[in-house]
This record gives C-alpha cells, sequence and structure tokens, in this order.
C-alpha cells in the first residue's frame, strides 16, 4: 500500500507518450491507494471517438478530447471532496501535448479555466525503442505508430514540458519508465510521499506565520 494513503484524498493524473506504460501505472496505483481510476477518454465512448477521430474536424476533435477531461476533472474533484482519492489516465497535459495547429492551441486556452487542478501529475517517458517494444507487443494502432516518429516524439514531449508548467498540473514529478512496472511502481510511491509531504509543510507555514506574527504582537 502506497503512504499517505491515511493521509487524506488525493488527485493523480498519469501523463506521457504511447508505450510508457501508464495504463499498467494507473491500476496499481488505483489498487494501492484504493482509488477510483479514470480514463480519458471513457472506454465507454470507444465507438464515439473512433467516429471522431475518421470524421471531425481536428479542432473540433480536440475540443471533445478536452471535454472528456474537464469531465473526469469534475467527477475527481467530487470524488476527492468525498474523501476518495483518483488516478486519472490522461489528463489535460496530452490534450495539450498532442495539440496540432494555432488554432487548436487557442481553443485549449480558453478552456482552461475549466480544467480542475490536481495535486501530483506523473509524467512517464522511456527510450523510443522501448516504447515501440511495448507497442509491438499490445497490438499497434495508428495512433500508436504517429508517437514513434522521432518529429511528432520531439514535439510531444516538448508540448508537455510547456503544459504542465500550468497550475492544474499540480506537484509534477517525471518518471523514468524504461525499466520494470515494478521500478515504475517504486518510483510512484516515492512522488505520492512527496506530493503528501509538501502538502503537509504548506499546512504549517501558515500556522507558524501566525506564531511568529503573534509573538511579536506581545514583544511589541
Amino acid at each position: 500500500m502506497f503512504r499517505g494513503v491515511t493521509e487524506g484524498p488525493m488527485v493523480v493524473a498519469v501523463e506521457g507518450l504511447d508505450g510508457t506504460g501508464k495504463s499498467t501505472l494507473v491500476r496499481a496505483m488505483s489498487r494501492r491507494l484504493g482509488a477510483l481510476e479514470l480514463r480519458t477518454p471513457d472506454p465507454a465512448l470507444a465507438t464515439v471517438r473512433a467516429v471522431i477521430d475518421e470524421d471531425w474536424h481536428p479542432t473540433a476533435a480536440r475540443v471533445w478530447y478536452a471535454a472528456t477531461v474537464i469531465e473526469a476533472g469534475k467527477r475527481a474533484a467530487l470524488e476527492r471532496l468525498g474523501g476518495r482519492s483518483v488516478v486519472i489516465d490522461r489528463y489535460f497535459g496530452s490534450t495539450v501535448a498532442y495539440a496540432s495547429g494555432a488554432e487548436e492551441r487557442s481553443v485549449l486556452r480558453a478552456l482552461e479555466p475549466a480544467v480542475e487542478a490536481v495535486d501530483l501529475t506523473l509524467l512517464l517517458d522511456a527510450p523510443d525503442a522501448i516504447r515501440c517494444a511495448r507497442i509491438e507487443r499490445r497490438g499497434a494502432v495508428a495512433a500508436d505508430v504517429r508517437s514513434l516518429e522521432p518529429k511528432t516524439a520531439l514535439k510531444v514531449r516538448t508540448g508537455y514540458l510547456e503544459a504542465l508548467a500550468r497550475p492544474w498540473a499540480g506537484r509534477v514529478v517525471r518518471l523514468d519508465a524504461g525499466g520494470s512496472p515494478g521500478e515504475l511502481v517504486l518510483q510512484a510511491e516515492r512522488a505520492v510521499a512527496g506530493a503528501y509531504e509538501e502538502r503537509s509543510a504548506e499546512a504549517v507555514r501558515p500556522t507558524r506565520a501566525f506564531a511568529s506574527r503573534h509573538q511579536e504582537g506581545r514583544r511589541t
């Protein structure tokens, strides 16, 4: 079980290129945290997604992807309010990182205020050769193949770094996903522990500031 499970609910987003092990990590984390597992888009929308990918204008399709993220974020916020942690497989970082063209990015910026902030974002990365081998084992689809193209992979990696600087990403930790699933889970566990420690430190700061002002008031 992850350290910190009894220290309050947390919303964690897992981001990264195809073949970095996101879904495997999300499943492991949700079990260990006793958390709700969400994916964007929801697997129940697979048929709709196929039509959108095939027939919609790229900007309209990007807005649809953003809407699935906004919905997941709203649901996660309610779950956290009710005391349950949530782990999300892909969040708004992926929506932004995979966007192409100024029009798509402009539309996403307009939608950004509706995106709920998460507590922790884990950005997974692995060498392209390892990603390729994993994708081949599971059976590649068109999107997987595109993400293996060097120019596309570089663009998406750069897009992640830019997107995850935004406040909704919360604390961001990059994980080396080139090793075994067990090694990745250990890295994630350390990241979760660090996020809880940061939360505890932030909770203590106002109390210390108040105590300091109180002491100064007594001296004057």
